[in-house]
């Protein structure tokens, strides 16, 4: 029927751009570059190249945006204040928090933006399109946030508890519990949040 050749017709045109927008996204990596003055550099992921940078200004932990508009990251030439930029292009765009801001991740829905405070080392939830600082999530001191791709969760390394990995809720400002037994560092979630992935200093 028309109405089934319809269906199949949106299905295909989903399956398309999806596959399109994932390579397009899965092209690219964000870096700092510490032989150029610590500039984000922008580069293919499947060479060895370095490309060229793509801001101006000295930059560490950058971060894509899950829509792949935008990257943001700290910058030490501001206060070490989290910047927001365009992806595709090499300006320095504009300050989004007022304190040193580090740690930096997007939700996956990229309505809000995780990161640690620099000033009171704790992990603060904000709006993503705006230039205020929000409220604490945690009450120890805090690194390293990374959001489940549910959004349910957010794992962070707790260095007030011998740098465990802990999990807590997204949605309210407990500390939960330990998910590893000390000095782990760098977590991140698989895209399916079955598995976590972080750097071991113990071993």
């Amino acid at each position: 029927t028309n109405k089934n050749m319809f269906n199949k017709f949106i299905i295909v045109i989903f399956l398309f751009f999806s596959f399109w927008i994932c390579n397009t996204w899965a092209s690219n990596i964000i870096y700092t570059n510490p032989a150029d003055w610590y500039k984000l550099y922008k580069k293919d992921a499947n060479n060895t190249d370095n490309w060229s940078p793509i801001n101006s200004v000295f930059s560490l932990y950058p971060s894509y945006s899950p829509n792949w508009e935008y990257i943001i990251y700290t910058n030490w030439n501001d206060w070490h204040k989290l910047y927001k930029k365009d992806a595709n292009n090499n300006d320095n765009w504009n300050p989004i928090t007022s304190v040193e801001s580090s740690y930096a991740s997007y939700s996956p829905d990229w309505k809000y933006i995780i990161y640690t405070n620099r000033i009171d080392w704790k992990i603060y939830k904000k709006d993503a399109n705006n230039n205020d600082n929000w409220s604490p999530i945690t009450s120890v001191f805090s690194i390293d946030p990374s959001y489940s791709q549910n959004w349910q969760y957010i794992i962070y390394t707790n260095q007030d508890d011998w740098d465990k990995i802990y999990k807590k809720d997204a949605n309210n400002n407990d500390n939960w519990n330990h998910i590893t037994s000390g000095f782990s560092y760098y977590v991140s979630y698989s895209p399916d949040w079955k598995r976590i992935i972080y750097t071991n200093a113990n071993d």
